[in-house]
């Protein structure tokens, strides 16, 4: 009885964790998404500009229903504190990268 009351707080503790982590997901989401749009605009050439626009919304057609089942294969093949901690450490990586690009023009 007291182990499957220490599995349903285990369990709702997860659950809270997931949530916490998606509405951290979405408020930085929500901030970047206008970033994005703006990197775009500032490294394509104005010809070229609708193009660009229209890969980058192809890309996310294609990348959004694919991460997770992505997310998923890594993190059973690798553990979900070392995916997450990959996927963190790239994620910073790229965007300090693309400052640095676009600092020095």
């Amino acid at each position: 009885m007291r182990r499957q009351q220490s599995m349903q707080v285990a369990s709702s503790i997860h659950s809270m964790l997931t949530i916490a982590a998606y509405l951290g997901w979405v408020a930085v989401n929500s901030v970047l998404l206008g970033r994005w749009q703006a990197m775009i605009a500032e490294v394509a050439p104005a010809a070229g500009r609708p193009r660009w626009f229209a890969f980058h919304g192809s890309s996310w057609g294609i990348a959004q229903p694919a991460v997770p089942a992505v997310v998923v294969v890594a993190a059973s093949l690798a553990g979900g504190t070392l995916t997450a901690a990959v996927a963190f450490l790239a994620g910073r990586v790229l965007l300090t990268r693309h400052l640095r690009q676009a600092w020095r023009r």
